[in-house]
């Protein structure tokens, strides 16, 4: 599998990290929920301001684009780098 794109936070800002068709590769692992080295594909089409996965357990997981997350900390009070899909996944094609 080849990434398709850096994981360059600053570079990235103001496109979808999400986009259709796209699989990635969980890159920091999340405890009893995401396994690092594995590839996810998307649940769901991704919409302007979220993207859809099932973790290992098969329950449905929704994280915010990157022009979203500000509104997602506002909201929920979250922090910028626990919801940023950016510090987890890396889009991935296979070839």
């Amino acid at each position: 599998m080849k990434t398709l794109a850096s994981n360059n936070i600053e570079s990235n800002s103001n496109q979808e990290f999400f986009t259709k068709g796209t699989k990635y590769r969980c890159i920091k692992g999340i405890k009893d929920s995401f396994t690092k080295g594995r590839i996810y594909e998307q649940s769901s089409n991704p919409t302007q301001w979220f993207g859809y996965f099932s973790n290992d357990q098969g329950l449905h997981h929704v994280w915010p684009q990157p022009d979203n997350i500000a509104h997602e900390c506002e909201l929920w009070g979250y922090k910028p780098e626990d919801i940023d899909p950016r510090n987890y996944f890396e889009p991935v094609a296979e070839h």
